[in-house]
């Protein structure tokens, strides 16, 4: 699974159907008219929309709460889906505090009916179309943190005794208990029964009948309810963003800060691992003082620290020998209050692994459904394993045992979570505002997301007069060059390593067959000449998947010296050299990277091997390998489509080995990737103008 359209709920999502209440009270949905029900995507333009509805703080000297919802487009391809110009913003909730239920319905009352306009079909002109074609559209899912979902959908709240879950009937006081970790004996809600539960709500006639529906049956009336195929639990997919990365939060907070499993030099050598880490240019850095302030305010800063988890805790933990010491530092008898779990070392490194490995398997890109029932027992496990330890969890906890249902209807993480939305907020939250009430501070925000959406419009529709120096300029200013090829070329005798020239035309040779590619010393007039000074230019960097790849020649760009690379179908960790843009008469460009692989078996017989390490079952799922520090094998060509992701390094050393051996704990970044800003492309061009040499790959 790629994205939301590979899930169950992108083709089951219908139009053509109106929402009825039956004379028992069941609520159904029916035909409008005798064959009027058909899929969404059958529709000659079918809009599958998300919403999201969050709030957040606009004044700093008052508190001062707003919210905004959003809807964006599921057709879209996933990289220009969150683009600011490509998202709709609803309508933008005065505070200063947050509306209750019964107000917020009446708030999203017009989008509602807007919603259920477009669902029926409405007629409007399109490019390249000279008639309007009919447009219809539906929500395939409202996608927020927990709090915002259960005041949306009108379920009971996360902290509810009863129905703390939206999904199943656990009890909130299950959730110290092996229940409410038993996937396979969960009972499931079924949508249609809390849609005649809401409705009985909503005739309900005073505030206690409402509260005695909502404590018996966890639910509320929320408006959605009127739209046909609306479904409260279905439509409501667990945030992956906010519920996973709360876990790893109090992993660190609950369990090893909580249960004094490091001490002041346990802290000292946490902190300075971290902040020994080798990392690529794209992947966010964690900060300098974390052994000091636990404190992480962003959720990619929680993913980082949820990746390097059983490396710096192995490094913190470890004996003589390398293995996780027996027993736990001492607690202070200072510390209030004691722990009152068990401090068994070796079992919650062990968890560390579980959640490490969960974390790379459920936040990857793409993702089966084999490696996501990985991922889920992973997650499963680690949750169990702390139940047994007897450490107290919370809803997210439970809610998390969900992922599997959840990843099936709507797709890999990347598809639903919300770090998109999230940066909406801080758009919004970056508006300058005058500090007035009374609306006047939403009303500016509404003004300035359409402004900004106004004039990307003007910047791309320049009419058909405009001058091609006016067509530049828009179109560096909207849509920056990615790169800008470096005009001459490079004399390959005259590099500082001059055996990459025979090293090409080998690699050439292997490459084109029919060619018969020679060096320029060569006389053969059926051959095809690479010539050392006019068939090749050296690049700086390269950019594939959207990630730069720096290369070891260039003193411009040596923080990306380092990649994981495909050779014979193994990832293997090595350091660029050089990048090449290769000419070949009668074939496309070719892009080709000289690489040295790191050394992971001893280099010579005096070198002694390594020991094992306790990650070493996980090491492919954590994509981790254990390799010399700056030890290479012969430099080698290969494509550079073979370049598969950047790697973080871990410099350490092995308590076996001694410290006059130092290594490298090299990690692939495959799975962990930033998803795009909104100045992506923007960033992109900032730098290729400053080297003016780079190129795509």
């Amino acid at each position: 699974m790629h994205d939301i359209h590979d899930g169950t709920e992108w083709v089951k999502l219908e139009v053509g159907l109106k929402r009825e209440r039956l004379p028992n009270g069941t609520i159904t949905d029916i035909e409008e008219s005798p064959g009027s029900r058909r899929p969404l995507v059958s529709c000659e333009v079918g809009l599958s929309m998300t919403l999201n509805i969050d709030w957040f703080g606009i004044t700093d000297n008052r508190p001062h709460s707003s919210g905004a919802v959003y809807v964006s487009f599921n057709n879209l391809h996933r990289s220009v889906r969150y683009l600011t110009h490509n998202v709709h913003l609803a309508l933008v909730i005065p505070g200063p505090k947050e509306p209750s239920l019964e107000n917020l319905n009446h708030c999203i009352e017009p989008l509602k009916n807007d919603i259920h306009r477009i669902y029926k079909g409405i007629f409007m002109r399109m490019y390249g179309f000279r008639l309007p074609r009919e447009v219809q559209g539906a929500v395939l899912c409202e996608n927020s943190d927990i709090p915002a979902t259960r005041k949306l959908t009108g379920t009971a709240g996360h902290s509810h005794k009863t129905h703390p879950c939206n999904f199943c009937f656990i009890l909130l006081a299950d959730i110290d208990t092996p229940t409410a970790y038993d996937i396979t004996n969960f009972q499931m809600r079924d949508d249609w029964e809390q849609l005649q539960h809401a409705e009985r709500s909503r005739l309900a006639a005073t505030k206690v009948a409402r509260k005695d529906i909502l404590d018996t049956h966890g639910v509320r009336y929320s408006i959605l309810n009127e739209l046909p195929g609306w479904l409260p639990r279905r439509r409501s997919p667990i945030d992956f963003m906010h519920n996973f990365y709360a876990l790893v939060k109090r992993f660190l907070f609950d369990v090893i800060t909580d249960g004094h499993l490091l001490d002041s030099a346990g802290w000292t050598l946490f902190q300075d691992t971290i902040n020994s880490i080798i990392w690529p240019t794209g992947i966010g850095r964690l900060p300098k003082n974390l052994g000091d302030d636990h404190a992480l305010p962003k959720a990619d800063q929680w993913r980082r620290l949820s990746s390097i988890y059983p490396f710096v805790l192995w490094i913190c933990w470890r004996d003589q020998n390398d293995k996780i010491k027996a027993s736990a530092p001492p607690v202070p008898a200072s510390a209030k209050p004691q722990p009152s779990f068990r401090r068994d070392l070796s079992s919650i490194y062990k968890l560390s692994l579980y959640l490490s490995v969960a974390e790379r398997i459920l936040a990857s890109k793409a993702i089966s459904v084999d490696e996501l029932d990985c991922g889920q027992t992973y997650l499963q496990l680690y949750c169990q394993g702390l139940q047994a330890l007897g450490v107290h969890q919370t809803i997210n906890s439970h809610l998390a045992m969900h992922y599997s249902v959840v990843f099936r209807q709507y797709g890999p993480a990347y598809a639903t979570w919300l770090f998109g939305f999230e940066r909406f907020n801080g758009v919004l939250e970056s508006v300058n505002l005058n500090g007035h009430s009374g609306g006047e501070m939403e009303y500016s925000l509404a003004r300035d997301w359409i402004e900004k959406h106004r004039l990307y419009e003007l910047a791309i529709s320049l009419p058909d007069g405009a001058s091609d120096k006016e067509r530049k300029l828009i179109g560096g200013s909207v849509f920056p060059p990615l790169l800008t090829e470096k005009k001459k070329f490079t004399d390959l005798r005259a590099l500082q390593l001059p055996q990459v020239y025979g090293m090409l035309v080998t690699f050439l040779r292997e490459q084109f067959h029919d060619l018969n590619v020679v060096d320029d010393m060569t006389a053969d007039p059926d051959a095809t000449i690479f010539f050392a000074n006019r068939s090749a230019k050296v690049l700086p960097f390269i950019f594939k998947d959207g990630v730069r790849y720096g290369s070891v020649m260039t003193t411009s760009s040596d923080a990306d010296q380092f990649a994981s690379v495909l050779v014979n179908d193994t990832r293997l960790p090595c350091k660029l050299v050089y990048h090449f843009q290769i000419f070949l008469p009668r074939k496309p460009l070719l892009y080709c990277s000289v690489i040295q692989r790191m050394v992971s078996e001893s280099p010579n017989p005096s070198f002694p091997t390594f020991p094992m390490m306790p990650w070493d079952r996980f090491a492919t799922d954590l994509g981790v390998n254990l390799v010399y520090e700056n030890v290479y094998m012969p430099l080698e060509v290969i494509a550079s489509s073979k370049i598969s992701c950047p790697v973080s390094i871990i410099p350490v050393t092995s308590n076996v080995l001694g410290e006059h051996i130092p290594l490298w704990i090299v990690q692939a970044c495959d799975r962990s990737g930033l998803e795009a800003e909104d100045n992506w492309l923007a960033d992109e061009r900032d730098e290729a103008e400053q080297d003016n040499r780079g190129a795509n790959v």
